[in-house]
């Protein structure tokens, strides 16, 4: 995600919908959801 510029934090595309989510060893937390017409706010993903 060029937004966060982290590489354990990814994000896929799903219809509309933004699903960002943290890949580390063999789990993968989803952070959030997020509708493609809405701006990310950055604060839901803060560590």
């Amino acid at each position: 995600m060029p937004e966060i510029g982290r590489n354990e934090i990814r994000e896929i595309i799903v219809g509309n919908y933004r699903i960002i989510y943290r890949s580390q060893k063999q789990v993968i937390e989803i952070l959030t959801v997020y509708h493609s017409s809405k701006l990310l706010n950055k604060d839901f993903i803060d560590n």
